[in-house]
């Protein structure tokens, strides 16, 4: 067991730099491309997202099928090999763990307070905006049913959920907007979700 956390961590620290090289190789792309659209812009950022978790995976069973990465890794970082002794490994690896899940019981409680204090200020769009969310949504492949409502007091356009996913949009917005404008608005909002971005920023968060 001892030595499983010690390859875990050792992974960790691994996947530091592996993904700090795939952060400069994505940007010198980004930088090079003057005119990449936003819809490529996401699926290269998924296409790295998946490159460091498959490198991650790939760096585990390498260093636990060959102790000689092991000794590479500790001559490499000199001193480490006193943090993450095999001895101490499992009691690092739980503190990680604990503070891991520290953080996203956190952010949890903090998103469920959020949409508390969203909900109570929801207001059900009128039946000519309506008209053209359904048109749009019809357009576009949906496994769940899409809710829309309008709210006071947020400033920007919001698409939460996955499994019932609703679209707030800002009143004081919406009510300076064309027809054109608002379907364009609608349209973008519904791309989030047939995007799936709400788990796709979710896993980055992670």
């Amino acid at each position: 067991m001892n030595l499983l956390c010690q390859e875990i961590l050792i992974t960790l620290i691994h996947s530091l730099w592996q993904a700090g090289i795939l952060y400069l190789i994505y940007e010198t792309h980004i930088l090079t491309q003057h005119k990449i659209s936003p819809e490529n812009r996401r699926r290269l950022s998924i296409f790295f997202l998946f490159s460091q978790l498959f490198i991650s995976i790939l760096s585990f069973f390498a260093i636990h099928q060959n102790n000689n990465l092991h000794r590479f890794y500790f001559t490499f970082f000199n001193g480490f090999e006193n943090v993450i002794s095999i001895q101490h490994s499992d009691i690092i690896f739980l503190i990680y763990v604990f503070i891991f899940l520290l953080i996203q019981t956190r952010s949890y409680f903090r998103w469920r307070l959020f949409y508390a204090n969203l909900s109570r200020g929801l207001i059900v769009p009128d039946d000519n905006f309506m008209f053209l969310a359904s048109k749009h949504k019809l357009r576009l492949p949906f496994r769940n049913e899409v809710s829309f409502y309008f709210h006071e007091k947020i400033g920007s356009a919001l698409t939460i959920g996955f499994w019932k996913p609703i679209i707030v949009f800002p009143l004081a917005l919406v009510n300076t907007l064309t027809i054109e404008e608002t379907e364009a608005l609608i349209l973008h909002e519904l791309q989030h979700i047939k995007n799936n971005d709400f788990i796709i920023l979710r896993g980055i968060s992670l």
